[in-house]
């Protein structure tokens, strides 16, 4: 069955929350820890060229004291140490994206499972093909195409491969604008998403880890399977002509979108008035019949009269403690777009 209206999904951070991975604060502590744990002397060479690092330690203390709000705040005024940051998002995430997939107990605000089964009625490969959504990601990881992958695959009794083709192949409705049903603006690990861990010990295998046939050993833990791991991570701040290619094609998918959804999106300034949704751009991008609306969990106060002063006014922002599934269910709900 086909919806009769296009949706376009656009996921921050907070939308991967619920299945174990960290907003953007939470990152920045973990990617300390993970720079501790993983200050040994085999990286000593690998930053010696920087004269105030020794290792990986020095560095984590140096974000400890900087007291930064995120790592993308911290490598837009150290872009020397970008790549060694880079390396620790992509660490941190890897293993939270691995846990997230193994593990069979189901989050309460399972928003994946909500929209997979609830609102798309549990397509099969074929079906899903024709569905008219598509998801704008500013996430790194994956999780929202592996864990529908799963459900298609456990529901229909097909080839997880055969799932994942069909999920990333971009309907017509958003052709013309995407490559992919999932369009990652900042990057994404770059992994596959299945038999990439080496299930003797359950370390990376670098040499899968990229479309290049390398030589690389299967270790659990190197500079060189993190600088892998890294290679398509990009932060907010970077103008590549990459990111702004990815920007331009997000806002076009915007444009012929009937609705738009925030998921766990932080609004920051910089995004917003990228995809063009920042009073007073609104009417340049969304057709008149458009409904746009967002969750808006944790934004309180003036934080909030501050964000409804740069968003326009048809706007839904959702309550301070409605999670995603919650808003999903009623903002989809209202549309009269669901066809159960």
């Amino acid at each position: 069955m086909r919806h009769p209206e296009s949706v376009a999904f656009v996921l921050g951070a907070g939308s991967s929350v619920p299945y174990g991975l960290p907003t953007g604060a939470e990152l920045t502590r973990q990617a300390v820890e993970f720079l501790s744990a993983n200050a040994r002397s085999r990286y000593d060479d690998f930053l010696e060229q920087y004269e105030e690092l020794n290792n990986f330690n020095s560095l984590a203390k140096l974000l400890t004291r900087s007291r930064t709000p995120t790592l993308d705040h911290y490598i837009q005024h150290n872009e020397k140490y970008s790549q060694e940051l880079k390396m620790a998002i992509a660490g941190c995430l890897w293993n939270r994206e691995g846990q997230a997939l193994d593990v069979d107990s189901l989050p309460e605000d399972d928003w994946i499972a909500w929209l997979y089964h609830e609102y798309l009625d549990s397509p099969s490969p074929d079906d899903f093909i024709g569905m008219p959504v598509c998801f704008l990601t500013f996430n790194y990881d994956r999780l929202p195409l592996a864990l529908i992958a799963t459900m298609m695959s456990n529901t229909h009794m097909v080839p997880i491969e055969k799932c994942l083709n069909a999920i990333r192949q971009a309907p017509n409705e958003f052709s013309h604008c995407l490559e992919t049903r999932f369009l990652h603006i900042h990057g994404e690990l770059n992994a596959p998403l299945s038999k990439y861990r080496n299930p003797s010990n359950g370390s990376i295998d670098a040499s899968r880890l990229s479309n290049k046939n390398t030589d690389m050993e299967i270790l659990s833990e190197s500079e060189n399977t993190f600088k892998v791991l890294a290679e398509k991570i990009l932060v907010i701040h970077e103008d590549t002509s990459e990111v702004n290619a990815a920007r331009s094609r997000a806002r076009r998918a915007l444009t012929c979108s009937d609705h738009v959804v925030f998921l766990g999106f932080g609004y920051h300034s910089a995004n917003i008035k990228r995809l063009g949704i920042m009073k007073p751009d609104m009417s340049d991008i969304l057709p008149e019949r458009s409904r746009i609306g967002g969750t808006g969990f944790s934004i309180r106060g003036n934080a909030r009269d501050t964000l409804a002063s740069k968003l326009p006014s048809q706007f839904v922002l959702g309550e301070e403690d409605e999670s995603c599934r919650e808003f999903l269910d009623r903002f989809l709900s209202e549309l009269g777009a669901t066809h159960r």
